[in-house]
């Protein structure tokens, strides 16, 4: 998987237009959620969390899977191993 950009990313409301930017730990613009949509800060903290989200999600995966004892599952396994997928660029 490639990395996304510089980690962690945080929210910035202003510009000139206003509306919420989601900037990297190096200040690079990573998204930008217009104000006048519902839910506007919302969306944009949760791309902000994107990176950290699918961390915490890889970790899960790797702890389930070492308690699960590859036992059946109810289809768990597989909504996190696709939510991973989704987030992944394929080099």
């Amino acid at each position: 998987m490639k990395a996304t950009s510089h980690a962690p990313w945080k929210v910035e409301f202003g510009g000139k237009s206003g509306g919420w930017g989601v900037l990297s730990a190096r200040g690079e613009s990573i998204a930008y959620v217009r104000q006048d949509i519902i839910h506007d800060e919302a969306n944009a903290r949760l791309i902000a969390a994107a990176p950290e989200l699918l961390a915490a999600l890889e970790a899960a995966l790797e702890a389930v899977i070492y308690f699960h004892n590859n036992e059946e599952d109810n289809g768990t396994l597989d909504l996190v191993r696709a939510a991973i997928a989704k987030a992944q660029i394929e080099d």
